[in-house]
């Protein structure tokens, strides 16, 4: 018991040191499987993307931007992130 309180807790500090909203960003899986977790692991990731990737997305945007700026560049970059989705992949299957 105290072994499985420790890896559960070492694992609980993990996820929260890097801001992950569900085990399964983490490649965990969430009550013993995956099982019907698509929808759950779309709504993790927007929230992860929301609170953590975009804030860094929004500072390397502004730093790659200051520097082409100080080097007279006239263009701007900007990230557009692409949307996860979830599909049946077959290759997957057998």
């Amino acid at each position: 018991d105290s072994y499985i309180a420790s890896v559960n807790s070492a694992r609980e500090y993990i996820m929260s040191a890097h801001k992950c909203t569900s085990p399964a960003l983490a490649g965990l899986s969430i009550n013993g499987g995956f099982e019907g977790q698509g929808t759950a692991l779309l709504a993790a990731y927007k929230i992860y993307d929301q609170m953590v990737v975009s804030s860094m997305r929004t500072i390397i945007e502004r730093e790659i931007n200051k520097v082409l700026k100080l080097s007279n560049f006239d263009i701007t970059v900007k990230f557009y992130p692409k949307e996860l989705t979830i599909t049946e992949d077959e290759s997957f299957s057998n």
